[in-house]
């Protein structure tokens, strides 16, 4: 019985061994063809959309650091860690073909890390660390609300009540947000999902320290994107901080957070076709 055992178990680790060997010998996700040329144009800004049908895939005039971006969706240029400064001003164009039925981001952007691995050769890791935040909090006495947010009207985590409303109200909002480049309409909207879209206004994570809980419905406008805290105002509409105060008595102060970045270990100019 011993010996049958100890056979059994030899099958089922030879079994497992050959299983791990073959995955570790399957080629990582790459595009089928790739073309990567300088772009010497001068124009200041990216054209060619990104993905594109049956697995294609084009981007005109992009900088090393975008595609970084696009390949590491988590982490924006800012959390790019030892870089050399010739990915941010250098332009290339990038042209490649995928299995057609690549579709998702998430698929592209495997792509991605594997052509920067092996055109660019870049290497890199992902770190957490201490960084600057914004804190997102109550800026009025006992706590009053701005003029601009008020509880929602329906209860948006209940489907029947949201099914309700929407066939109520079919051309209305009901329990969504519409986030403009200089304004935002929200209903239903819970506080933290606010700070999440200040986050890409702003330039910074911004944790949600309100304290509110619930749905909102809340209408925001300001002047222009600013990422600077300090930044003032592009003409007589209010900028996105001051727009936070006397809109919906939020206030943006600074803080830190724990943030993943991608330390740059090496990159070079890519390889010729």
């Amino acid at each position: 019985m011993a010996c049958k055992l100890a056979r059994q178990f030899g099958i089922v680790l030879v079994a497992a061994i050959c299983s791990v060997i073959l995955v570790a010998q399957q080629p990582a996700p790459a595009f089928e063809v790739a073309s990567i040329k300088r772009n010497n144009s001068g124009e200041p800004r990216p054209s060619g959309g990104g993905p594109q049908p049956n697995g294609r895939y084009r981007l005109i005039n992009a900088t090393p650091e975008m595609l970084i971006s696009f390949a590491y969706l988590s982490i924006p240029p800012e959390r790019l860690i030892g870089a050399p400064s010739w990915i941010k001003t250098e332009r290339y164009d990038l042209i490649a073909t995928a299995d057609p039925s690549v579709s998702d981001g998430k698929q592209f952007s495997s792509l991605l890390q594997a052509l920067l691995r092996d055109r660019f050769q870049l290497r890199a890791h992902t770190e957490r660390r201490n960084l600057p935040a914004l804190d997102l909090v109550m800026c009025r006495r006992g706590g009053a609300l701005g003029p601009q947010i008020r509880r929602a009207r329906i209860n948006c985590d209940d489907a029947e009540a949201v099914k309700a409303a929407q066939a109520a109200s079919p051309g209305e909002s009901v329990c969504r947000g519409v986030a403009g480049p200089a304004s935002m309409t929200l209903r239903g909207i819970q506080v933290r999902s606010l700070a999440a879209l200040l986050s890409s206004r702003v330039g910074r994570p911004v944790l949600d320290r309100t304290g509110l809980a619930g749905n909102f419905d809340m209408d925001l406008m300001w002047a222009a994107i600013s990422t600077e805290l300090a930044a003032g105002p592009a003409n007589d509409e209010p900028s996105i901080y001051t727009a936070l105060q006397e809109q919906l008595g939020l206030r943006l102060g600074p803080s830190t957070a724990p943030q993943d970045v991608l330390v740059i270990d090496r990159i070079e100019r890519p390889t010729p076709d």
